[in-house]
């Protein structure tokens, strides 16, 4: 699993996804919302796992969504699970 313990305590900046993007323990690292203050949700694949995570000034970095990464209705998904727990 991907360690939400790596990503700092506030919204990721665009530099730190071009980080991610750079690792090699991930696939891919995709801003799924932004907001003035940096990138609030986040798409992660890790091996075969896709992660959807959320930042709450709150809770800080969340796991909102797991899945087997598949095809592009995973995305879609994880898409959809974060818009939920932002509103909820």
């Amino acid at each position: 699993m991907f360690e939400l313990d790596s990503l700092p305590d506030r919204p990721l900046t665009e530099e730190e996804l071009r980080g991610l993007r750079e690792s090699d323990a991930l696939v891919e690292a995709a801003a799924l919302a932004r907001a003035e203050d940096g990138i609030r949700h986040l798409a992660i694949q890790a091996n075969d796992k896709l992660y959807g995570m959320g930042y709450r000034d709150d809770e800080g970095w969340v796991l909102v969504e797991e899945r087997v990464a598949g095809d592009t209705d995973d995305l879609a998904a994880v898409r959809d699970a974060l818009k939920d727990w932002a509103e909820a």
